[in-house]
């Protein structure tokens, strides 16, 4: 049997669900700002202006539809898993703060963000809630991040149209697109034209190194999805390590890329299509259905709904 050292610890909050031997599943953004984009702006200042450690919580199966009574509700749930951990590791009662979030000026509350706010702890309980990543409770179950991402997405973009079932095959073919001259110079020149690092001519030698990276580190992921009528309908995510850390360098470079036709003479024709939004999660990557965290040994909450089947991960 093996034993993560951190869940040691945790031997005394065994009612939250353990780190697993493999970690988490990863819980992809569309974008670096996206937890804070929805927020109303005077709330996103007030959070800024904290000066005390402070953590995002992002709530798993977040009911927007009714913030007024469940904001509440989960304001104290979150306080409650915060003030155990205090304990445990202060060996003091807690004393956290949990805001939560508003919409943006002149949104509907339904459109309210699933962030909340912990603030008002101790630096070591900040970097244990951060390093343990999910909490899940019989109750509440909340993904912890930094009020500001510091590194971008590696899910890009996902295709569909493709027939194949080899994701390691389908990854050399998109490298073999990518690697194509026109468009490996197009990439070169969106990235030295958008990130500052690359416009400096001392630093070619780095945009050629990076981008080099970003094409080497290229992963592809099969859903099983399924369209209306159980028919088995292979999606697949694309993700790749950023060469760059300009958001709008990032971004250009995601649009330009996703918009190139994905032409195999074995899979047929891919095309680049949105997102997924895991409603239990707030994954990007896939749907409700595809959820890995109900699988997780000793998860408590919440459960999964519509399993839909399985996917697989190959990388070039």
């Amino acid at each position: 049997m093996t034993i993560n050292p951190s869940n040691i610890l945790m031997s005394k909050l065994a009612k939250y669900t353990p780190i697993p031997d493999h970690g988490f599943p990863t819980i992809h953004l569309a974008s670096p700002g996206q937890l804070i984009e929805d927020l109303n702006s005077s709330t996103l200042q007030e959070w800024i202006n904290v000066d005390t450690p402070k953590v995002i919580a992002r709530v798993f199966d977040y009911d927007s539809g009714d913030p007024t009574r469940m904001n509440p509700i989960i304001t104290t749930q979150i306080k409650k898993i915060v003030d155990d951990i205090s304990a445990v590791y202060n060996a003091r009662e807690g004393n956290c703060t949990v805001y939560p979030p508003s919409p943006v000026n002149g949104y509907p509350l339904n459109l309210c963000p699933n962030a909340f706010l912990i603030h008002t702890i101790s630096p070591e309980v900040r970097e244990i809630i951060l390093n343990h990543k999910v909490w899940s409770s019989a109750h509440t179950t909340f993904k912890a991040r930094p009020l500001v991402e510091r590194t971008l997405p590696s899910l890009l973009f996902n295709l569909v149209g493709l027939t194949a079932n080899n994701t390691e095959g389908l990854c050399k073919t998109v490298q073999e697109i990518w690697n194509d001259p026109e468009t490996k110079r197009q990439m070169a020149l969106i990235l030295h034209d958008n990130d500052p690092l690359f416009q400096d001519k001392n630093n070619l030698h780095l945009l050629q190194y990076y981008l080099e990276t970003f094409l080497d580190s290229v992963e592809i992921e099969l859903l099983g999805y399924k369209s209306p009528g159980g028919v088995a309908t292979p999606r697949f995510n694309v993700l790749s390590d950023s060469p760059t850390t300009s958001v709008y360098a990032w971004t250009t470079l995601c649009q330009f890329i996703a918009g190139l036709p994905y032409m195999t003479s074995r899979y047929g024709v891919g095309t680049a299509s949105r997102l997924f939004r895991c409603t239990l999660c707030h994954s990007v990557s896939h749907p409700r259905g595809l959820c890995d965290f109900p699988n997780v040994p000793h998860w408590n909450s919440p459960a999964a709904k519509n399993k839909l089947g399985s996917r697989n991960k190959g990388k070039g």
